[in-house]
């Protein structure tokens, strides 16, 4: 039984025997070696619930309820519904104890797309009166193809659990749900309706194990040229543009596509050429300069991205990301000065702004003004708790000043967000060996020679 059922006979009958309380006994005991995991998650979701309405306009529909069944049958919540003020879409949904508000026992946090359809949603669920661990943790992935509405559940350990799918598929109506067992192992081996509905879903939860993960993409919704990035896989954008491409040679919308693609893909050269032939045909394009800028800086070509940001900074004054992708590559120039002008004037236009923190941090640390740089690197945080580069800052800076405490604990924080970063493995050994964990620094040291270096260049972030 997978935990989706779990969850119905625990939480909505409250009433377990025979076969069912073995079961449920069993499913304890598997909770139990897992809570820290759960509980991450669990903290995740609400983390994404709040960073989502602290910059989104909503509405709260309230109401007050009971569960029935003999486990709680005198237990009433109160759930609160959050509301986008304008598109009307659900942003998340609370039930609380009635009586002691700051405990919830369920939490949905959902996540659209620019056309305002389902892309992510997450759930959390406690038993009410049970605190230790969450019985529930799901992420459900949603694909949308013409008529058909497709999605795919997980568990919180990335295991797939259920998939469900409606709509209609070539006149005809199509309604599937598979549990797990039923999924066919080798979607290859699949045709028609299955294959029209699932295609386009991943068959794993990927990245969106850790909720936050959708943080950024909320905060880039509908800039510049984030309307690709968020498109799910960018290697079907690249193919889709392309094809059109064939179609029009000189479709600048497409080559800007392919351009983006290509850059999320490492390909600079690439995107390079894309960005210079869709600014050949029509110099107005000021999101071409931007991507040109950033192609040509992760390719080590300084002076020509300066100048292509630049020009788009003329256009764009008031842009924060522009200033800040700029003062990144004065920043690998070795131009520190002009570096940090320009993310101070990041930070200025938009506070929140989480990358121009980080490295406006960095710029302070190295001059060793070390209370500023820890005040953008908790800024850099507050905005972005994804953030992971901030974290082992923040960590390497209270390590500089004697303050291992809380050096340990950033760069647990760091490397909770990426536990096979090498750099912050080894800085955490650093640390516990002035701690005096000489045998728990040792054994660190041993498997970072295991890891790859990290890569931490910068975010690969599109302009406002």
């Amino acid at each position: 039984m997978n935990r989706l059922r779990l969850f119905s006979i625990a939480l909505m009958a409250f009433s377990v025997s025979g076969s069912y309380a073995q079961e449920y006994e069993v499913q304890l005991k598997v909770i139990e070696a897992e809570v820290n995991a759960w509980n991450r998650f669990a903290s995740s979701v609400i983390s994404l619930h709040k960073n989502i309405l602290s910059h989104t306009p909503y509405r709260i529909e309230q109401k007050t309820d009971k569960y029935g069944g003999d486990y709680a049958s005198d237990y009433r919540f109160l759930e609160e519904s959050f509301f986008h003020k304008k598109n009307g879409n659900l942003l998340s949904r609370i039930r609380w104890h009635n009586k002691a508000k700051q405990e919830y026992h369920t939490i949905e946090v959902f996540i659209y797309d620019g056309a305002g359809r389902i892309q992510r949603d997450y759930s959390v669920a406690y038993l009410p009166n049970e605190r230790n661990a969450p019985i529930q943790t799901l992420v459900n992935i949603h694909a949308h193809k013409d008529s058909l509405h497709a999605y795919r559940q997980f568990d919180a350990n990335g295991e797939l659990l259920f998939e469900k799918c409606v709509g209609s598929f070539m006149g005809r109506k199509v309604r599937l749900e598979l549990e797990d067992y039923e999924v066919p192992e080798n979607p290859f081996d699949v045709t028609g309706d299955y294959l029209a509905c699932f295609s386009a879903l991943p068959r794993s939860a990927g990245i969106y194990l850790n909720p936050l993960s959708d943080l950024r993409s909320q905060n880039e919704s509908g800039t510049g040229l984030s309307d690709y990035a968020a498109e799910t896989d960018i290697h079907k954008s690249l193919e889709q543009a392309t094809t059109l491409l064939k179609l029009n040679p000189r479709d600048t919308t497409q080559l800007v596509r392919r351009g983006y693609a290509l850059l999320m893909l490492r390909d600079f050269d690439g995107a390079i050429r894309d960005y210079s032939l869709a600014i050949k045909l029509n110099p107005a394009l000021d999101e071409a300069y931007f991507g040109r800028g950033m192609a040509y800086g992760r390719n080590r070509e300084f002076p020509e991205a300066i100048a292509d940001l630049t020009i788009y900074l003329q256009r764009n004054p008031d842009s924060s990301i522009g200033y800040t992708k700029r003062g990144v590559r004065y920043i690998w120039m070795g131009k520190l000065d002009l570096a940090k002008q320009d993310l101070k004037k990041a930070v200025r236009i938009d506070p929140a702004n989480a990358e121009a923190n980080d490295d406006l941090g960095v710029i302070y640390a190295q001059e060793k003004s070390y209370r500023k740089a820890v005040a953008h690197f908790q800024s850099s945080i507050k905005h972005d708790p994804t953030y992971q580069k901030a974290y082992h800052n923040l960590a390497m800076v209270y390590h500089l000043t004697g303050d291992h405490t809380n050096a340990l604990d950033a760069i647990d924080k760091a490397l909770n967000l990426d536990s096979q970063n090498r750099n912050s493995t080894m800085l955490k050994s650093a640390i516990l060996a002035t701690l005096g964990k000489m045998d728990e620094a040792a054994s660190l040291a041993e498997s970072a020679k295991m890891m790859d270096d990290a890569n931490w260049s910068e975010q690969m972030t599109p302009a406002n």
